[in-house]
């Protein structure tokens, strides 16, 4: 379901978001010097694992229901290393076991994990992370279909984008806030028009256009800026084509 780099640069992470009975968990593609990639097959087998985030300090967070050794029908693990079958620790951070975790977000100071459940329960689930522990603190909703989470670059502000819903919402963050760090705001105030079917989020980090999101749409790519001090501001959508066969579903902004 998804590739992510290892943090040194000479493996890549392939999750396989399946039951373990059909090849659930995290398989490893190491990276040679001369550019050659050697399949290194399952690593840690888990069931349904979704999203997965790296610490600066080299340790993994991992959405999946269940991670290794772990117990079962858990919503988020810390690990060590994608290797280790124990995980540092395990928490639920959903009231039941229905969630689909189809977007996640690690918060600038790596404070918070926010994880969107696109079952149809309409809602964002918050854990605290520290080095020696994840626990669940807070559900946000509703918030119908969290497609994407994007964090602004500043660590004062998040934008969702709501699929079904053809909306974007943005978050504030309070990291004092222990046990309630985030609220939603509302929707964004649209220029031209309220999205359509927005999805995937690209963020420019740094340069000139730091800050600059790109949202991929029906018909086009939307602009929204973070611009610090919490502010998140629509600058409306560029349109690709009118044929509903070309619909935007992937970005990608070179480094």
């Amino acid at each position: 379901s998804s590739v992510v780099m290892s943090s040194s640069g000479d493996r890549a992470y392939v999750l396989n978001s399946q039951w373990r009975t059909n090849g659930g968990g995290i398989y490893s593609l190491k990276i040679g010097c001369d550019d050659s990639i050697k399949n290194e097959g399952l690593v840690t087998a888990s069931k349904l694992p979704q999203q997965i985030a790296q610490l600066a300090g080299g340790q993994m967070l991992v959405a999946a229901h269940d991670w290794g050794s772990s117990p079962m029908d858990q919503d988020l693990h810390l690990v060590s290393e994608v290797s280790s079958s124990a995980p540092v620790s395990s928490t639920t951070v959903f009231p039941d076991r229905d969630a689909i975790v189809r977007s996640s977000a690690l918060s600038g100071d790596e404070k918070f994990m926010l994880l969107g459940d696109t079952s149809g329960a309409d809602r964002i689930a918050i854990a605290s992370v520290s080095a020696s522990a994840v626990s669940g603190v807070q559900v946000l909703g509703p918030l119908e279909d969290p497609y994407a989470i994007q964090f602004s670059p500043f660590n004062d502000a998040v934008l969702v984008s709501s699929g079904f819903g053809d909306a974007l919402y943005t978050l504030s963050y309070d990291p004092d806030n222990a046990n309630a760090p985030f609220a939603i705001v509302g929707e964004l105030s649209y220029q031209g028009g309220k999205p359509l079917l927005p999805g995937n989020i690209v963020m420019i980090e740094r340069g000139d256009l730091q800050g600059t999101a790109l949202i991929s749409e029906n018909n086009g790519v939307r602009q929204v800026l973070f611009e610090g001090g919490g502010v998140v501001t629509d600058k409306g959508l560029t349109k690709i084509h009118e044929s509903y066969a070309s619909v935007v579903g992937a970005l990608g902004v070179q480094p």
